[in-house]
């Protein structure tokens, strides 16, 4: 059986084009953490007063008018720069708005106007907002505050979000409503993962190459080596792609694939390519690739994952194969 922790090696890995887009940001909301459809962007810290603290609810004490009566999320756990966050609630009578905004990031606030009567006496919010792919991963607090017509605000109210890694932060048998390593450090990541994102909705494809000689991509995803005609995706070392991303241009807005190893890979080369095989319309694509290691914490028990390999690049339409070629050659990744 192979070690949970590889020694990893890169060789070979061409020079790609590298480096961000100069230039300043046209609107300050843009770079914020949350984003919000239908709601205004104000700079500064949320009005109102802290939110109570679970032992001065239990000793009775009451919020100030107008305050958040409640809020819902499906899920404590969002992965950054995935589909909209649905979060639905209420204020109290006397709010005309709801604010929120992250607690230890961010620039400023949301405000949406609050809508009609809601079961629980107040007035009912829903808002539509998603993490931006930049937002920093681990426990960040949210926090609400409900405005009166007259721009007073009473008591806060908070919910606490895990905020994941866009690459896989989890073992598969772990229930996807629960916190990944992100947030806690308990919780054991993949040994490796194998990871392709790009910037337009383009049919971008990750192939690897096995020690073997095995292909792997979305027509085959998995490094297992068939025996007796069958693939026993259980035996240690086996990586297995997540998905086929924007697959015949059917945009799923993901555009990443990501190649998990849930155990340490066997030992040996395993070549590593970005593959366009359909630019569904668009001139370019900018992609990244990248190598994440789960390695053990700083305390016992603990873990934490560690980018040991990333590098840029950009592929044009001219190079569309329709997947008759490896594609562009990125990395050798060694395995000892």
């Amino acid at each position: 059986m192979a070690s949970r922790a590889p020694y990893l090696v890169f060789a070979g890995a061409l020079g790609l084009l590298a480096g961000a887009c100069g230039g300043e940001p046209i609107t300050k909301q843009f770079q914020e953490p949350i984003r919000a459809q239908g709601a205004d962007f104000v700079e500064g810290a949320l009005p109102g007063s802290r939110p109570l603290t679970g032992a001065e609810q239990g000793s009775g004490v009451l919020p100030t008018p107008p305050y958040v009566i409640e809020v819902n999320v499906s899920t404590p756990s969002i992965v950054v720069g995935s589909a909209a966050l649905q979060i639905p609630g209420s204020t109290t009578t006397d709010a005309s708005a709801v604010a929120f905004r992250f607690a230890d990031i961010g620039s400023g606030y949301w405000v949406r106007p609050v809508t009609t009567l809601a079961a629980s006496g107040g007035f009912s919010f829903n808002i539509d907002a998603n993490i931006s792919s930049e937002a920093p991963v681990g426990v960040h607090t949210l926090l609400f505050a409900a405005v009166a017509p007259d721009g007073r605000s009473g008591t806060q109210k908070d919910i606490v979000l895990c905020l994941e890694p866009p690459i896989p932060d989890k073992l598969s048998d772990v229930d996807p409503t629960i916190p990944g390593n992100a947030c806690d450090p308990k919780r054991e990541p993949p040994a490796v993962v194998v990871s392709l994102a790009w910037d337009a909705a383009v049919d971008l494809d990750l192939k690897v190459v096995t020690p073997t000689g095995k292909l792997v991509d979305p027509k085959h995803p998995n490094t297992a080596d068939p025996v007796d005609g069958k693939v026993d995706l259980d035996q240690p070392g086996i990586g297995i792609l997540d998905r086929d991303s924007n697959g015949d241009c059917r945009i799923d807005d993901k555009n990443r694939e990501n190649l998990v190893f849930e155990t340490a890979p066997p030992p040996g080369r395993y070549a590593i390519y970005a593959d366009l095989y359909e630019a569904c319309g668009k001139g370019s694509v900018r992609f990244d690739v990248s190598v994440v290691a789960g390695v053990p914490g700083a305390e016992a028990g603990t873990f934490k994952q560690v980018t040991t390999f990333q590098q840029s690049g950009v592929l044009n339409a001219a190079q569309a194969d329709g997947g008759s070629k490896l594609g562009l050659f990125v990395t050798e990744l060694v395995v000892q």
